[in-house]
């Protein structure tokens, strides 16, 4: 998939990964779909393929793998940042493990092009430090790709969503085959006969997977010497290799010593400092409040850290809960404002800091959904509701069972129609905001909806025949009294004039539609199906 503008790529970024629920029949039995997350890693992974597939052509990648980079980062960055508002945590698992495929990938191809330099003007020695590299950024690649292939995804209907890795390891052999030609064509030059020792990357951090390369040609019982600690490496072809996990902060001697026969050799020592692991800082504001997480370098939530927020001169100091998230509720302001968010660090974590601009607060708008029945019949259900604050028309968007089924323009008493299958469902509806007003949703509404019993629908329509018939004779009887000569008859409250021993079906619809259509505040439209409808509810 290529990739042509950065914008659009981050405006999919929360579009897609976020938590869906797919319509499968009915709204009762919708299911969890990491479709959309599917769709939009399985684009980058398409992209990493192109650019690895490209490498041994001599193609120039610069741009590309520098675009690559850019879109795996941001989208680790705003999915931490958009994580507390709901978004899948498989969406933060892969957005690390793509943010280190993209690491890797410019590793390598960094390494490579130091490699021809350095070849080129016979530079052996820091052409073997190139290939080193070039190795470490391999073994990181397939460590992301075996996380990558590790989360479990799934489509609306249940099934696996698996991602097609055949084709990258595939072009990943042909880049470990490049790498072996390139030791082959640095044996030939004689520094294959030196004993070495090389870091790959630089500044390595606590509790990070370092990786040693080196070359030890013709020796055997190569171990790497840490400090005070003694490793044993693994020897393929006359190069080794050792990845090592850090514990602790400080400077370490690094050395390889292996045996040349009955003679122990060293190789060159390296000085390693070790850090404490990065460190950042994601914020979004929401109104008055500035909420935020904090994460350390592999995606993960720092939870009971204290966190320092300035705005205006103020303090505000906070501790992280679960996950790395924090708030602040600052107060009134009018006009925009620097914040600037920091985490002092600790013994474990560097300290980091972030500056955030706040803008003004919009004003917010009331949405309430009023429905007092528990339990209806399926079909269509109307659900009356109220907008307080603009007499402005707005767009509102329905939900029903988190997911949304439709939109439409409110603007003060408004109804909500939605057709509910069999089961619990929740109704509610959200504003998304605007440049004059903040979101907005309304409570959410719990319905339960039940079958029709047709055998209760047929015995109240016959319930309801006898007391309309009943009604009628009552109302049309003859009454006693007496009448001047000549007098007429009283009329009978515009009921239709009945023999005594005839039954008028249209005259007892009459009593019972009347009857009804004022104790339910019914139209004066209504069918005698919706009545019996609204009656049987």
């Amino acid at each position: 998939m290529a990739m042509k503008r950065a914008p659009f790529v981050l405006f999919l970024i929360l579009l897609l990964v976020s938590p869906g629920l797919v319509y499968a029949g009915s709204y009762g039995t919708a299911r969890r779909s990491d479709y959309g997350l599917y769709i939009y890693f399985n684009g980058l992974l398409g992209e990493f393929n192109s650019l690895i597939a490209g490498i041994p052509g001599g193609k120039n990648l610069t741009a590309g793998i520098d675009f690559f980079c850019s879109v795996t980062n941001s989208t680790a960055e705003e999915v931490a940042r958009y994580s507390p508002l709901g978004v899948s945590p498989k969406a933060v698992l892969l957005s690390v493990d793509f943010r280190f495929l993209g690491e890797g990938l410019e590793g390598f191809y960094v390494a490579r092009e130091s490699f021809l330099r350095d070849f080129a003007r016979r530079d052996f020695v820091g052409a073997g430090k190139d290939l080193s590299l070039m190795r470490g950024a391999l073994s990181e690649i397939s460590r992301a790709l075996g996380d990558v292939s590790g989360v479990p995804l799934v489509d609306g209907s249940g099934r696996p969503l698996h991602f097609d890795l055949r084709g990258v390891y595939g072009n990943l052999d042909v880049l470990r085959g490049l790498v072996s030609h390139y030791e082959a064509l640095l044996r030939k030059s004689g520094v294959s006969r030196r004993f070495s020792i090389y870091l790959v990357g630089s500044g390595p951090f606590l509790y990070e997977n370092v990786t040693f390369y080196g070359y030890a040609p013709n020796l055997t019982n190569v171990t790497v010497v840490i400090g005070n600690g003694s490793y044993a490496a693994n020897v393929s072809n006359g190069s080794f290799s050792l990845v090592h996990v850090f514990k602790r902060v400080g400077t370490y001697a690094v050395y390889a010593v292996a045996m040349n026969g009955s003679l122990e050799v060293r190789s060159n020592v390296l000085n390693v400092s070790v850090g404490r692991i990065p460190t950042s800082i994601v914020v979004v504001q929401r109104g008055r409040s500035l909420e935020g997480r904090l994460l350390d370098y592999f995606g993960g939530g720092l939870s009971g850290r204290p966190v320092l927020v300035m705005v205006d001169g103020r303090e505000y100091r906070v501790l992280s809960g679960e996950g790395g998230n924090f708030s602040v509720v600052l107060p009134q302001f009018s006009g925009v404002l620097n914040a600037t968010v920091s985490f002092p660090g600790d013994g474990v974590y560097a300290p980091s800091n972030l500056t955030w601009v706040l803008l003004p607060p919009k004003r917010g708008l009331t949405l309430r959904l009023v429905f007092n029945k528990k339990r209806v019949r399926s079909g269509e259900v109307r659900i009356p509701g109220f907008v307080n604050g603009t007499s402005l028309k707005i767009p509102v968007e329905v939900y029903v069972d988190g997911r949304a089924v439709g939109r439409m323009e409110v603007r003060g008493n408004f109804t909500v129609t939605v057709k509910l299958g069999r089961g619990t469902h929740t109704v509610y509806v959200r504003f998304p905001g605007n440049g004059e007003f903040a979101e907005s949703i309304s409570n959410t509404i719990e319905i339960e909806v039940v079958p029709y019993s047709y055998l209760s629908r047929l015995l109240l329509l016959v319930v309801l025949v006898v007391v309309g018939f009943s009604v009628y004779r009552f109302l049309t009887r003859p009454r006693k009294g007496r009448r001047g000569k000549g007098a007429e008859p009283a009329p009978r409250l515009g009921v239709v004039e009945a023999g005594e021993e005839s039954l008028d079906v249209v005259g007892a619809y009459r009593v019972l539609y009347r009857l009804f259509r004022r104790l339910y505040n019914l139209p004066r439209s209504i069918t005698p199906r919706e009545l019996l409808s609204r009656v049987g509810d």
